[in-house]
């Protein structure tokens, strides 16, 4: 069984190894002489090395130090103190020691005089102890003293050194060798870093940092030709080497039939049996299940320069401690595979259409217009439009994708599935509701019959009919199905898989029907699952806690809802700048929140300047742009600021209709609060004749037991009484 002490305690142990090793540079300084010479060897050795080396260290201190405050870790516990609160006097501790690792005073103290060492530290003690509560001092006293305990055993400039300390540190440096010194597999040829490029790049550290945290990571780095890419993934694979992972390879994706011949050579590098003269495919698979099977140590494989993610389907290992990063132009289809994307030299939507068109029109001149990576980069085109709302465009080329798949590959061919899948999701975007579930259920049994029912694109298309039976008000059919999802994505890819947008759709589903308690509880196992794999400024652990803080605002915990969505802000703004689209995106959910509970004054200059900022940075036809547009003219009628609505209600609509279509179900949303501000201010019969035309056109695309359709047909009933009062006197009769 785990130590429960051992994790709490890792952060204390790492920082005393921070603090020997800054000592030990002034120790060095200074000349310092005798027996203590040989450690400082030693201990500079360890700053060098660095990484597991210092992280095994950590550890063994930190086990010490577990073991050293057991009984009152024990005690504790005894008296109802849970692990959270022991963490907070552990995180207190250990913001002790990385402090004196800032300080030269403190450290040039510690180097001259280790056995004073906790008298040096006695105001920064008591400053550290006033943010616990009384009961949890003893814990906090007990915990230091073994730290600094620990320090002077292992501080060879300390007259309490001892020569078995040294022996024992020795000892440990020997063992870590052995341990590090294992032979790495290298394999592949990864491009040499060139001199101009800049490794210290935002994307860079960002990469490093997420490839460390996530031992089970399946990430996909997407640019333009030149923008980095490869050089990126090859600087992270350098890295690994100079580290000692256990194997680093770098695959040749340009084609499926390269990654099979890369794979293929792979395995003669591997302890895989070879006596029977296995075929290409034998040793592939061996090869993937040599990964599942293999100890979990830190390894690393790179899929460079990725031309279509079908040629991954099935040939990308799996197992504990494998991080599968991959290389490509072309961002789509990878979430819905689970994979992970950082883009890179951020692509803007017209470059990404120029891009397309142009790579469109060389492969039909040089391939021809019927072979299949002129047929993928014509899908790729449709994608892009769809991205930058061009919905018309994105649709006829998706239809003449898949009728070409269809002719040119058959109607079974994975990319024919592929495309067929693409079309429905376009269908669903402008409204076509009907069609996109009749599509999506059409490719989800191709799919289980020609793929499997556990197949990521099966599971993939499944999780999209549930989203699209969602969308048309099918509530129960969609929490069935998006239960469904989750369970076989837990089933195939393990309990512990990253797949955030899985657990926020069924959470959203939940929501739409009531199940408000498991809807938060699934979100804050989200957030808590990406704090711990991820941390706590990573982008998906910002989404997911933007995620719950709408989920608080749903169930009318409004005060939490805030509070969060402005410490989310606060983070975005940090982390990823002021005018990323994910930081617009939690402005304006604050914005709303401020409106829930009345400050519309707060909300409305917020969307108002959120407005303003995604014109500027989306484009004033972007959907984001509208959405705000859409949310102002709300508030704005509901501080009687009513021709201001009406004014922004019917451009908004105006501009749904070309971008989105007249069918899709944010135009019928903007036709009913239109109607609504018609009432308002006193146009009345102009309401009346809006809801009348919007009803059946509500009842043709969303049926007649959507919330939407049973809204407007409300909302008209009342309008035509207000118009014609049931006891209102008829004008021939009249009475006295």
């Amino acid at each position: 069984m785990a130590d429960p002490l051992l994790p709490m305690t890792l952060g204390v142990g790492a920082s005393l190894v921070k603090v020997l090793l800054q000592a030990n540079d002034y120790a060095t300084e200074a000349n310092s002489v005798g027996v203590a010479k040989e450690v400082f060897g030693i201990l500079s050795w360890w700053k060098i090395r660095g990484g597991d080396a210092d992280d095994q260290l950590a550890k063994q201190i930190a086990e010490i130090l577990a073991e050293k405050t057991r009984g009152m870790y024990e005690e504790c516990r005894d008296q109802g103190i849970d692990e959270e609160q022991l963490g907070g006097v552990v995180t207190e501790v250990e913001i002790l020691f990385n402090k004196v690792v800032e300080n030269d005073e403190l450290l040039l103290l510690a180097v001259n005089d280790p056995d004073s060492f906790s008298e040096v530290l006695q105001d920064d003690i008591r400053q550290r102890r006033k943010n616990i509560e009384s009961r949890l001092e003893p814990y906090f006293d007990k915990l230091v003293k073994a730290a600094v305990d620990e320090y002077v055993k292992l501080a060879p400039w300390s007259p309490k050194f001892q020569i078995e300390a040294l022996k024992d540190l020795t000892n440990k440096v020997a063992e870590i060798l052995k341990n590090t010194a294992k032979e790495s597999v290298i394999f592949g040829r990864r491009p040499d870093i060139a001199d101009s490029y800049y490794i210290e790049r935002e994307e860079q550290v960002r990469l490093y940092n997420r490839v460390k945290k996530d031992p089970r990571l399946r990430l996909v780095l997407v640019g333009m030709h030149g923008c980095g890419k490869s050089q990126l993934a090859s600087d992270l694979a350098q890295q690994c080497e100079k580290q000692g992972w256990s194997l680093v390879a770098w695959i040749n994706a340009a084609s499926r039939e390269s990654v099979q011949s890369d794979l293929a050579e792979l395995a003669q590098r591997l302890p895989i049996d070879r006596s029977d003269e296995p075929t290409q495919d034998q040793l592939i698979n061996r090869c993937l299940d040599y990964f599942k099977s293999a100890n979990a140590t830190d390894r690393l494989i790179v899929f460079d320069n990725v031309e279509d993610i079908n040629d991954l389907t099935g040939l990308v290992p799996r197992g504990d401690g494998l991080r599968v990063v991959a290389t490509t132009t072309n961002e789509y289809g990878w979430k819905n595979q689970s994979w992970d994307q950082i883009k890179i030299g951020v692509f803007s939507r017209e470059d990404s259409i120029e891009f397309y068109e142009q790579m469109l029109a060389e492969r039909e001149w040089v391939l021809g217009p019927d072979h299949p990576y002129t047929l993928t980069a014509r899908n790729n085109l449709a994608g892009a439009y769809k991205s930058a709302g061009r919905f018309g465009e994105a649709i006829e080329l998706y239809e003449q994708v898949l009728a070409e798949r269809e002719r040119v590959l058959g109607a079974d061919d994975p990319d024919t599935l592929n495309a067929r899948n693409n079309l429905a999701g376009a269908y669903k975007s402008v409204g076509r509701l009907a069609e996109a579930i009749e599509l999506y259920e059409q490719v989800l049994a191709d799919r289980v019959r020609v793929l499997g029912p556990d197949h990521p694109d099966t599971l993939n298309t499944r999780d999209n009919l549930a989203s699209a039976y969602k969308s048309a008000g099918r509530l129960a059919e969609a929490v069935e199905l998006y239960e469904q999802v989750l369970a076989e994505y837990e089933r195939v890819l393990g309990p512990d898989h990253p797949d955030m947008l899985i657990c926020n759709n069924l959470a959203v589903a939940y929501l739409s029907v009531g199940r408000f308690g498991e809807a938060i509880e699934l979100y804050e196992q989200v957030l808590a699952e990406r704090e711990r794999v991820l941390g706590a400024d990573d982008p998906d652990t910002l989404n997911a806690r933007n995620n719950l803080a709408g989920a608080y605002k749903s169930v009318g915990r409004l005060a939490e809802a805030i509070e969060l969505y402005e410490q989310v802000l606060a983070e975005r703004e940090r982390v990823l700048g002021a005018d990323h689209p994910d930081t617009l995106a939690v402005r304006n959910n604050l914005a709303g929140a401020y409106y829930s509970v009345g400050r519309f004054g707060e909300a409305i200059e917020l969307f108002e300047q959120v407005l303003a900022d995604r014109v500027r940075v989306l484009g004033p036809d972007h959907p984001d742009t509208l959405n705000t547009r859409d949310n102002l003219a709300g508030a704005y009628r509901s501080v009687g600021r009513f021709g201001e609505a009406v004014e922004l209600y019917e451009q908004v609509l105006a501009e749904y209709e070309r971008v989105l279509g007249a069918d899709h179900p944010d135009t019928l949303n903007t036709r009913d609060d239109l109607a609504g501000a018609y009432e308002l201010v006193g146009r009345l019969a102009e309401a009346i004749d809006e809801w009348e035309k919007l009803l059946p056109d509500c009842q043709r695309i969303l049926g007649l037991e959507h919330p939407l359709t049973k809204r407007v047909e409300k909302n008209l009933e009342a309008a035509k009484r207000k118009m014609n009062p049931p006891d209102t006197p008829s004008p021939e009769t009249g009475e006295d």
